[in-house]
Order: structure tokens, then C-alpha cells, then sequence
């Protein structure tokens, strides 16, 4: 379950770090005196602290102090041994988080789609930037996670979509065209009156080889299309 959640959020510089503490008090439950737990655990301090995510300063602390309390000679041994490693992964990823701290500090305050008073607009050009920097800076699976947390905020920005489905095409997300599908179909639930979504749709089911109805069924959606006059909100990113 664990693994799943990370798989899912464990890269999210502002939330993920609550996914992967959860997961060492876990595995420390579970026997962390035991040798080979503790090895396991310095693994996953390992893993999280190679990871930019915010609050990591605190967790290197933890790690340190938590080794420090190792007291056997064998448990001492792994100890020396993974303390190096750990400190080297820290290493690597805390400059990455610096070179993200003014963006997560400008999109704070950004509210939510279900939260009162709705999305924060003044911030979507933050979000842009932030977007726009991990696209030329990041990771595939960086990139998708920041646009997934975009969404949650302004799913109703036809523009935000699109620059998403190119994003995954320029980073050979779109390779998989499983997700490509799975975007445009959130996509359009959400901004029904985009027909550059619409046919995005229809393109994406097509190279997914998806049977020949749901094709048909997209395509009468389209045909249906009443464009708004103003299509949400008007996005232009370089």
C-alpha cells in the first residue's frame, strides 16, 4: 500500500514527505531493532532523502539522531555503512528543492476547486512558471505530478489541459497512450466546451487502439459541441 502511495504522491515536494514518514513508523513498528529491519529502514531514509521534498532538513536530523541511537555492534555496522550513503543522497536532492522553494512559496495560498471561495486566480501565473521550470528542469514523473496538483485547483482552465497532454508528448509521457486517454478524458469532463480537447480525445483513442464505438462515442461528443463564448479562463504560456 505503501509503495502504491508513493508511487502516486511520494515525489510531491509540499505533501509527499507525510507519505513517507508514515511509511518508516511503519517499518519501525514492525521491528526495528531486528538487522535486517534496520537495514530496510536506512534504505527508505535513503530513498526519501534522495528526494526533494519540503521539510527535508528535518528528516536528515531524524536520521541522524535515529542512527546514533544504534547501539549494537551489527546494527552499528550497517549504520556507518548506510549513514554516507544517506548523507550523499541528502546531498544531491537538497539544491533541487532549493531550486523549487520561491515556486512552492509563490503558489502557497492558491485554495481549491471544493474549498471556500474557490480557486485563488492570482496565482495561476505562478503555477505557470513553476510548470514552465520543471518542464525544462524536471523529471517525466516530476512534470506530472505538478500538473496533477495544478488540477486539483484549476481543472476548469482548457488551457492547463492542453499544455499538460503537450508536456507528456515532449517528455514521451505519451508514450503511454493509456495515460494520454486518461488525461483527455478528465480533461473534457471538465472543460466540455473545448474542442481542441474533444478532438485531442479522439486522437488519443485512436493511437490507444481503443474499440472502434468509443472513437464513434467521442466524436458525437464533439459534434455536439457548443463552444462557450469564453472558454473559462484564457492561458498563454511561452
Amino acid at each position: 500500500v505503501y509503495e502504491m502511495a508513493l508511487a502516486h504522491v511520494g515525489i510531491d515536494v509540499a505533501d509527499g514527505g507525510r507519505v513517507w514518514e508514515a511509511f518508516r513508523k511503519d517499518m519501525e513498528v514492525r521491528g526495528h531493532q531486528m538487522k535486517k529491519t534496520t537495514h530496510d529502514l536506512c534504505k527508505l531514509w535513503q530513498r526519501e532523502l534522495s528526494v526533494p521534498l519540503a521539510g527535508m532538513d528535518a528528516v536528515m536530523m531524524q536520521f541522524e539522531q535515529w542512527a546514533n541511537k544504534n547501539t549494537t555492534v551489527a546494527a552499528a555496522a550497517v549504520s556507518e555503512q548506510m549513514k554516507d550513503e544517506v548523507r550523499k543522497a541528502y546531498a544531491r536532492a537538497r539544491p533541487q528543492l532549493a531550486q523549487r522553494e520561491p515556486f512552492e512559496k509563490a503558489i502557497a495560498g492558491s485554495g481549491g476547486m471544493m474549498e471556500e471561495g474557490g480557486p485563488n486566480w492570482e496565482k495561476l501565473n505562478a503555477w505557470m512558471e513553476y510548470l514552465a521550470m520543471e518542464e525544462r528542469e524536471g523529471t517525466i514523473a516530476r512534470v506530472k505530478c505538478l500538473y496533477e496538483r495544478a488540477l486539483k485547483i484549476y481543472a476548469l482552465v482548457p488551457g492547463l489541459w492542453m499544455n499538460y497532454l503537450r508536456a507528456c508528448e515532449g517528455k514521451a509521457v505519451g508514450a503511454c497512450a493509456e495515460d494520454a486517454v486518461d488525461v483527455c478524458q478528465r480533461a473534457v469532463r471538465y472543460c466540455w466546451g473545448s474542442g481542441e480537447l474533444w478532438a485531442w480525445l479522439v486522437r488519443s483513442l485512436e493511437r490507444a487502439k481503443r474499440p472502434e464505438e468509443a472513437v464513434i462515442k467521442a466524436e458525437q461528443g464533439m459534434g455536439m459541441l457548443q463552444e462557450l463564448p469564453d472558454e473559462g479562463v484564457a492561458v498563454v504560456v511561452g
